[in-house]
């Protein structure tokens, strides 16, 4: 089960992309960024979950349920 921050790591890793260019791609800061990998945070802004959704070269469908996955580990969802 792949989760937003595993995402963000494996692509990050492979293009040799800093928080900082991270950043700048989704309009956020380097301390969001940060979180985003901590998993302390998942995007909440539909702009930036737009362009999370193109930076890692998935659907929004296949981001929503890592984030989704993501919130369920950390106990933010329910499982029904």
């Amino acid at each position: 089960m792949m989760v937003f921050k595993e995402m963000l790591k494996e692509r990050m890793k492979n293009d040799k992309l800093t928080q900082t260019d991270v950043a700048e791609v989704l309009g956020c800061s380097q301390v969001m960024v940060s979180k985003y990998l901590s998993g302390d945070s998942t995007p909440a802004r539909i702009g930036i979950t737009l362009k999370a959704s193109s930076l890692l070269n998935v659907s929004i469908e296949t981001l929503m349920v890592a984030v989704a996955n993501q919130e369920k580990r950390n106990g933010l969802i329910k499982e029904a």
